[in-house]
């Protein structure tokens, strides 16, 4: 299994990340396995250059490639994360563009989609052997497609084995809606059971003063993954910039609550 990690979403520039790893070295405890989730956004919007609401907030393609460090995969992961809100059938052509622009050092790639096609996914990755790591977001309209219901939500994981690596469970979605363990709790315990070739992620509002949400989920699942996006901002909207001294202490906090 791979090293664990702490995600940070909303990345747009190098020195921002720079920063982040300077504080993830500083706070590091000896001996963890966890690793750096650099998250870097993009849509069919952004990737082709239309008007968005988050034309100003996404970095620019051509800007992408420059954000992510080089590094040991065990210690950064480097990830686009590509949202598809308009249920792509052909969605191995945006995802093998934004694949070019994540450049040498992306090696990670996460679906923000609604049950997108498997097949689609692994056409895009053909030739791409750098890409490592695959995050399917489930997140509320993926939820609401299967009713809530665990078993038609395994039948539904199931057809992502040969592609995906990790399940992230995100009702939330960049919103800063709180995380609720009680909600999350029985999908990760079926999840592991029934389908444990996946690892596990949970998202939702986190930041330096929610982290504690994640108490119960880290006492049944120590190895748990974390994303975090709107709470990394002072307003909480995800269209403003990462709010570099709040993200700093989310990562501090996270890393000790982690250890």
């Amino acid at each position: 299994m791979n090293n664990p990690y702490i995600g940070i979403t909303g990345f747009t520039n190098a020195d921002q990340v720079r920063l982040m790893l300077d504080t993830f070295q500083r706070n590091k405890r000896m001996g963890s396995q966890r690793k750096l989730h650099i998250g870097v956004m993009m849509s069919f919007n952004t990737l082709h250059g239309l008007p968005s609401r988050y034309t100003d907030s996404f970095p620019k393609n051509t800007a992408i490639r420059d954000i992510f460090p080089a590094g040991p995969q065990s210690e950064i992961m480097n990830c686009v994360h590509y949202a598809d809100h308009r249920h792509d059938p052909n969605l191995r052509y945006p995802l093998q563009n934004a694949i070019g622009f994540g450049g040498p050092h992306m090696n990670a790639l996460q679906l923000d989609a609604v049950w997108p096609d498997p097949d689609e996914i692994q056409e895009a990755l053909c030739g791409h052997d750098h890409i490592t790591d695959v995050i399917l977001q489930v997140g509320k309209h993926a939820l609401e497609k299967v009713g809530d219901e665990i078993p038609r939500l395994l039948n539904e994981l199931a057809c992502y084995s040969e592609t995906v690596t990790h399940i992230i469970l995100d009702k939330s979605m960049g919103r800063g809606l709180p995380l609720d363990s009680d909600d999350l709790l029985p999908f990760l315990r079926t999840i592991r059971s029934e389908l444990p070739e996946y690892q596990l992620v949970v998202a939702g509002g986190l930041g330096p003063n929610t982290l504690h949400l994640l108490e119960p989920i880290i006492e049944e699942f120590p190895d748990i993954n974390i994303d975090a996006e709107g709470k990394l901002r002072a307003s909480g909207n995800n269209i403003d910039p990462l709010d570099i001294p709040i993200t700093q202490d989310y990562l501090a906090q996270a890393l000790q609550l982690l250890k």
